[in-house]
């Protein structure tokens, strides 16, 4: 007798998965920076763009993935000296 499982059979790895939009904590863990880092580059205006979904100070903000990647991208540099 065979047992049928519709569960998908994984190697023991979880596949990892990012949405396309995501919060502060989301982005800021996607980018590999701290919370409040992120946030402050929203408030100087040197982060990622970002979508301001509620009014007010304590309003929601949400980053679009794609966002977060081109302004990784933008930061490339090829030598310390360009960062100056």
């Amino acid at each position: 007798m065979s047992i049928c499982s519709t569960a998908p059979q994984t190697s023991g790895a979880s596949p990892s998965f990012t949405p396309d939009i995501l919060d502060t904590a989301g982005a800021a863990e996607y980018v590999k920076l701290s919370t409040p880092t992120l946030e402050r580059l929203r408030l100087t205006g040197n982060g990622p763009a970002f979508a301001k979904l509620t009014p007010g100070p304590r309003g929601s903000v949400r980053y679009r993935r794609a966002d977060l990647d081109a302004w990784l991208a933008s930061r490339l540099v090829r030598s310390t000296s360009e960062v100056a």
